[in-house]
């Protein structure tokens, strides 16, 4: 293990405690090594500080015009959600780091390292995620965890899908996350809109088109702004983040679940998560 990884570990966990006391605002990172993670959020809790997790994606165009369809019930019930994240991480990648890739350090690899990004968007689009059952496996970088993740979901609500996350790879291909409801489908690759069959909102993506041409960027470029805008009106507001640290953490039970199936060879059940205080 290596001492500069330790010593800023370190450093983290204390500045992460400090703030979930004093501060007005904390962004910790959520992840499996971190021994404070459940103490963080109810010490926040305690303290009347504010905790969010950064998922920049939710907040690109394509993305939010898909949680209205589905939020005002255009697509109907909701059959299948699905989240493809084929990408390609070279061996150096995970060699240069002295941690990636590693269970201690980095708390498995494709799926919680790069994947965890498109698991929050799908589960933030269909619902709670009820049970999983999948495959995480290092199929070609020689590392402790996954490069190659593969994993079927049952929703809540019913509904079924798919969640794949690999850096294996190559060459990468779209990101891409495809909702069916017994109304009609929306695709989206690469956070655009690739198909979009949505009885009554014929005209929305014209509307998410001219949002991203205004924006100038990449789609998912503008979610870093929009975040930090939001937490700002946290800040002066005194409400809650738009993504705040119980988010955080019901997508990183996800992919935990997913771990734990693969690991042990059985369908994992997610507790339905519980009413925030104040809610």
């Amino acid at each position: 293990m290596r001492l500069d990884y330790v010593l800023r570990r370190i450093l983290q966990l204390g500045i992460t405690l400090w703030g979930a006391a004093t501060l007005n605002f904390l962004l910790p990172r959520l992840a499996p090594g971190n021994p404070v993670r459940e103490r963080l959020l109810a010490a926040a809790r305690g303290h009347g500080v504010e905790v969010a997790a950064i998922f920049n994606r939710r907040f690109a165009a394509a993305l939010q015009a898909a949680k209205r369809a589905i939020d005002e019930g255009h697509l109907g019930r909701l059959l299948v959600a699905d989240m493809y994240f084929k990408s390609y991480r070279s061996q150096a990648y995970y060699d240069e780091s002295g941690w990636r890739g590693t269970w201690a350090l980095d708390g498995g690899a494709a799926l919680i390292n790069q994947g965890i990004h498109g698991v929050d968007l799908v589960r933030w689009l269909a619902g709670p995620v009820g049970s999983v059952f999948g495959y995480a496996e290092h199929l070609r970088r020689d590392i402790e965890a996954d490069d190659t993740t593969v994993a079927a979901v049952r929703y809540a609500s019913g509904a079924r899908g798919v969640i794949q996350a690999m850096t294996s790879v190559e060459p990468r291909l779209a990101d891409r996350i495809e909702l069916h409801g017994v109304e009609g489908p929306i695709q989206l690759s690469n956070y655009r809109i690739a198909r979009w069959e949505v009885p009554g909102g014929d005209d929305w993506p014209a509307e998410v088109a001219r949002r991203e041409q205004a924006a100038g960027r990449e789609p998912t470029e503008p979610g870093h702004f929009a975040q930090i805008a939001d937490m700002v009106g946290v800040v002066r507001d005194g409400r809650r983040p738009l993504v705040d640290g119980e988010e955080g953490r019901r997508s990183l039970e996800v992919v935990l679940a997913i771990y734990a199936a693969a690991r042990e060879g059985r369908e994992v059940t997610i507790p339905p998560p519980a009413c925030a205080p104040g809610a």
